[in-house]
């Protein structure tokens, strides 16, 4: 083949060698590119990772600010109540209980 031919196009579309810009194109050789490719799954990849890690480490810091709120420095009632009431018990001034106070008591056993 010289400088001056075309060369023949193998698809059969075109006659006498005659290539369109749409047949350049659709080369099959050539459609993909494998570097392109492969760096854009891995990058995609690896995107899609590090944001699951980062959406990850900030529902992890999302769970503990909301134990933080709802645990830890909510207002314990009960527990209030009871202590409260546990402490009138042991000074001897809750009514039905008795009405002598634990040290009272711990110094009348230590008597007998």
């Amino acid at each position: 083949m010289t400088q001056t031919e075309a060369p023949k196009h193998e698809h059969g579309s075109a006659p006498h060698g005659a290539t369109s810009a749409a047949d350049d194109h659709h080369d099959p050789l050539h459609d993909i590119d494998g570097l392109k490719t492969t760096l854009g799954v891995f990058g995609t990849v690896l995107l899609i990772v590090a944001m699951i890690w980062g959406m990850s480490r900030m529902y992890a810091q999302l769970i503990r600010v909301e134990r933080h709120n709802k645990i830890e420095i909510a207002p314990t009632i009960e527990l209030d109540e009871m202590r409260k009431l546990e402490a009138q018990e042991l000074a001897g001034k809750r009514q039905g209980h008795g009405s002598i106070s634990i040290d009272d008591a711990i110094q009348a056993y230590l008597k007998k």
